[in-house]
């Protein structure tokens, strides 16, 4: 209900900072308050969608809110709920899968999906998953949803691979299918590379 609504009043990047006001602010009482962790999943799943913008040069004015934006979606990693990680996670991996928009919105247009994922390397949102690793010790699927999105990262974020690479060397416990993963990372390091 709560995406259905925003939907229809949102402007996108111009309001996008606003979004992520009243999402950090749910996230802000979900430790308290449970209910909060749906309103927050909603908010975040209308991030997954495409970005629109009224005038080309709206991708260059929000520049700086739009990566703001999105490097909030790895602090929030820190949220103490399976439900928000995940859907976090699974919007970060529909950054790389844009469908244009079920509705169109007249004098809007889709922001290129290059341009999510170039606001999403600016803002560090890379770095915020690869420190996330180490809040979900425990949590295994949490943990191979964060590792599918660092491979969706890392083709775009070259730095990204060594630092995951490097970080799964200090974690002996992980399991071999966690590593292999990392290890497509390290592969897709070498290729970049060469």
């Amino acid at each position: 209900m709560l995406v259905l609504f925003l939907n229809k009043i949102l402007k996108p990047l111009r309001d996008l900072a606003q979004v992520f006001k009243i999402l950090s602010l749910c996230a802000d009482k979900i430790e308290k308050q449970p209910c909060f962790v749906e309103p927050a999943s909603d908010l975040i799943k209308l991030c997954g969608l495409p970005f629109l913008k009224k005038k080309v040069s709206d991708e260059i004015t929000y520049t700086e809110d739009t990566a703001n934006s999105l490097a909030l979606l790895g602090e929030l990693m820190k949220v103490r709920s399976s439900k928000l990680r995940i859907q976090i996670c699974k919007c970060i991996v529909d950054f790389y899968h844009a469908q244009p928009p079920k509705k169109h919105i007249p004098g809007y247009q889709q922001v290129s999906s290059s341009y999510k994922i170039k606001m999403a390397e600016v803002g560090g949102l890379a770095k915020a998953m690869i420190q996330s690793v180490h809040l979900l010790e425990i949590q295994l699927i949490e943990k191979l949803w964060v590792l599918k999105v660092l491979q969706h990262l890392s083709t775009s974020v070259l730095d990204l691979q060594r630092s995951v690479y490097c970080h799964v060397l200090e974690k002996p416990h992980w399991s071999s299918r966690m590593l292999s993963k990392y290890c497509a990372i390290e592969i897709k390091c070498a290729v970049t590379d060469g």
